[in-house]
């Protein structure tokens, strides 16, 4: 997940703007976010505070629920969806290529190493009473009812077992869209300094 700093030349006495580039399911994209930490709130701004800092109360923000301008309100599963579709979009955006071009080749060979495709998370969409009685693997294709409780115990082990996955997977989409934010910082503030 790809976010974007704005850091005005007062910069660390003034906040920047902050935009999100890559569908999250949090915040809308392209739309600049009211948060505590940006210029919609100067009065709340600390100088002190790094681009470190920023980039944890962004993530803070992220994993929270709270609403405020710039906000949307998505299901965990849409969440889940458009943190696996992530890399992807990012990989189709010439200006996250051209910035960094180290991260999009290392994403590339992750990409071609991957034989198989990973397998859906045990997640089912909110509010979707369709799929409330099917496992993962209805959601991978196959016609497998499961009647809660009355499954078998590896179904349900392995329903458990790539929900972690899921979840571990979208943590790692979380730490790549981070490292790639801070090679943008790294660039707008080099920018700035040979301004």
């Amino acid at each position: 997940i790809t976010p974007l700093l704005i850091f005005p030349r007062e910069f660390p006495f003034k906040p920047p703007s902050i935009y999100m580039i890559t569908p999250n399911g949090r915040f809308k994209c392209n739309t600049r976010l009211c948060l505590s930490i940006t210029d919609f709130h100067p009065d709340t701004w600390n100088p002190a505070w790094s681009v470190s800092t920023i980039l944890t109360g962004l993530l803070s923000f992220m994993v929270e629920n709270g609403p405020t301008l710039g906000s949307i309100e998505t299901s965990d599963y849409t969440k889940r969806q458009l943190s696996a579709q992530s890399l992807a979009f990012n990989l189709k955006d010439k200006v996250f290529c051209e910035l960094f071009p180290d991260v999009v080749d290392e994403m590339k060979q992750k990409q071609r190493a991957r034989t198989q495709p990973l397998p859906l998370p045990d997640v089912v969409p909110d509010g979707d009473p369709q799929h409330a009685h099917f496992g993962l693997q209805a959601l991978n294709g196959g016609p497998i009812p499961l009647e809660g409780a009355n499954a078998a115990p590896e179904v349900q082990q392995a329903n458990r077992n790539h929900g972690l996955l899921g979840g571990a997977l979208a943590n790692l989409f979380v730490i790549v869209g981070f490292a790639a934010f801070a090679y943008t910082v790294k660039y707008v503030l080099r920018s700035i300094a040979q301004e």
